[in-house]
């Protein structure tokens, strides 16, 4: 948190600077708090658009999105960071509703808006560095056909619920999708 206001205290003394923050959990507990698989929960949806309009009137330009994808499909996550390996249509549905939300956000204070940038993360089911295509990739040791048709599966579902959101002012939210 000081480090956040140190940031946003230099963006205050010269708006050449974007500050951005990179925000993915509600809380200090990681395993816990990611936010994008429970978006759908009213309460969780609450805190991220309060933290968010805090940020953005503290003088963030960007909030950067991690989305780690681990979980096997017919598994339950038992940690809300651990998201599903391809996306879940709820997983897809939290980022539409996430990147709708980031949009409308404005600053109180001097009326800027938020970019989105988001970071494709792959663990466990998705780790390409687990494994080889012979014996099967990732934690699940997947074959190379079904692994490379998940990895698709993902990235057309993610920028399929980020495309074409713009803020009020006709701007694309989403700046970058790392992949």
């Amino acid at each position: 948190m000081v480090i956040m206001v140190l940031l946003f205290g230099i963006l205050h003394c010269s708006s050449s600077y974007d500050v951005g923050v990179d925000y993915h959990a509600i809380g200090t507990n990681f395993t816990d708090t990611v936010f994008i698989t429970q978006f759908h929960r009213p309460d969780i949806r609450s805190t991220v658009l309060k933290q968010l309009q805090g940020m953005v009137d503290q003088g963030a330009t960007f909030v950067s999105l991690r989305i780690w994808f681990v979980n096997e499909p017919s598994t339950t996550p038992d940690q809300a960071w651990r998201a599903t390996f391809p996306i879940t249509e709820q997983e897809t549905t939290n980022l539409h509703q996430y990147v709708q939300d980031v949009a409308s956000i404005q600053s109180t204070i001097d009326g800027h808006r938020l970019h989105l940038d988001i970071c494709l993360l792959w663990l466990g089911a998705a780790d390409y560095t687990i494994g080889n295509p012979i014996d099967g990739l990732g934690y699940y040791r997947l074959n190379a056909s079904d692994f490379t048709s998940r990895v698709q599966t993902t990235i057309e579902s993610v920028v399929r619920a980020v495309s074409e959101v713009k803020r009020p002012d006709g701007v694309l939210l989403v700046q970058t999708i790392y992949l």
